[in-house]
């Protein structure tokens, strides 16, 4: 099974410093979260990023978005961030990419992520956005980084995430 970052496991995992339970706020904003995570799993210093907090501006009615540049990603780390145009199922294409070596980050449905368990999880539908890590088809398993966090899923969750249960109607 191909991944990015192979000595992971999500049930040994420990969250950058960063998220530490000790700070005030451990968790700020999902998508400046999963890269916080994704950086120090790549041995790189996440807090290099947050040079962007301070261009945070309010617009008269909320705050500008939260979201590191990711111009900012390519200056600070050579990471460069781009869309792919889906043709095909998902998952083939999280395969592909991962045999590339390459790491996606897609925007999932977190009714089917078990970390989101007394939030979100079986109870409503969000949006939410994962770094996919590992992937085992034929096992159905998935590992990603979400928030704060990495994590696993599997079986029916699998299934849901990818949302097998559609038929072709429901496209």
């Amino acid at each position: 099974m191909t991944s990015i970052f192979p000595a992971l496991s999500a049930e040994a995992y420990l969250a950058h410093p960063l998220h530490s339970s000790e700070r005030m706020w451990p968790e700020t904003n999902c998508y400046v979260d999963l890269w916080i995570e994704l950086l120090a799993a790549s041995a790189l210093p996440p807090e290099a990023m947050l040079g962007f907090t301070l261009a945070q501006d309010f617009e008269g009615d909320q705050f500008t978005f939260f979201k590191v540049p990711l111009e900012d990603l390519e200056t600070l780390y050579g990471i460069r961030v781009t869309e792919l145009a889906i043709f095909d199922r998902l998952e083939s294409h999280v395969e592909t990419q991962l045999q590339r070596g390459r790491i996606c980050l897609i925007e999932m449905d977190s009714f089917y992520m078990p970390d989101t368990q007394g939030v979100g999880y079986r109870k409503e539908h969000g949006k939410t956005t994962v770094a996919i890590n590992r992937m085992d088809l034929q096992k159905r398993r998935l590992e990603y980084f979400h928030n704060a966090g990495y994590f696993a899923l599997e079986g029916e969750d699998f299934s849901g995430i990818f949302q097998h249960h559609l038929g072709d109607a429901d496209l």
